[in-house]
């Protein structure tokens, strides 16, 4: 089910759009490849600082 499908049945769909906004910020920093605990690295970059 995807998010706009989510939404229509009434799930609320913040944490999945969330989670997809950080997998594309990953992505875009080039840790594409790395799955998801490339997310691990946004966490522990400070706010506003991209690599």
């Amino acid at each position: 089910m995807n998010l706009t499908s989510s939404e229509a049945h009434g799930v609320n769909a913040d944490l999945p759009r969330y989670l997809r906004a950080l997998a594309g910020r990953a992505v875009a920093d080039g840790h594409g490849g790395e799955g998801y605990t490339a997310l691990i690295e946004l966490f522990r970059t400070p706010s506003g600082v991209r690599s």
